[in-house]
């Protein structure tokens, strides 16, 4: 099997949104957020060169999106993950992903990348790739839905 992690491109965007959804479906859905493909259509533009998707024999498999922004204490410019997905069929490739995020950051002159994991999606596991992956825990954080 041949894969490779590539920056997505406009045309990728309905595969990536497909992706979403099966995410959805198997974590964000036990949180009650739903996928707005409209709403990823919308945003698509600005966040189009820090997506990651990773391909397999041609069919786009796993996406990774980061989100630049400044560290309120310093203003260093930092990459936090907004999404980082990978069909089940596929996860051992997910790695290339994150390689290629690591290396993407360090050519833009990022220094820091925070990673996240649901709670729900074998999270003890996740804790135990990213620490070897040299991540080091830093925040919890919990989500409450509000007024109805």
């Amino acid at each position: 099997m041949s894969d490779f992690v590539r920056e997505m491109k406009m045309e990728d965007l309905e595969k990536i949104i497909n992706l979403l959804k099966e995410f959805q479906k198997e974590s964000f859905g036990d949180y009650g957020v739903d996928v707005s493909p409209e709403y990823i259509r919308k945003i698509s533009e600005a966040y189009k060169d820090s997506t990651f998707v990773l391909e397999q024999e041609g069919n786009i498999v796993g996406v990774l999106v980061l989100s630049l922004t400044l560290l309120p204490v310093n203003g260093e410019i930092i990459a936090e993950e907004l999404v980082w997905y990978v069909s089940k069929k596929f996860r051992r490739f997910g790695i290339n992903l994150l390689t290629f995020a690591e290396k993407w950051c360090i050519h833009k002159g990022i220094r820091r990348l925070i990673m996240v994991c649901m709670a729900n999606s074998k999270a003890k596991v996740l804790e135990r790739f990213y620490m070897r992956q040299g991540y080091e825990p830093m925040q919890v954080h919990y989500i409450k839905k509000l007024g109805g």
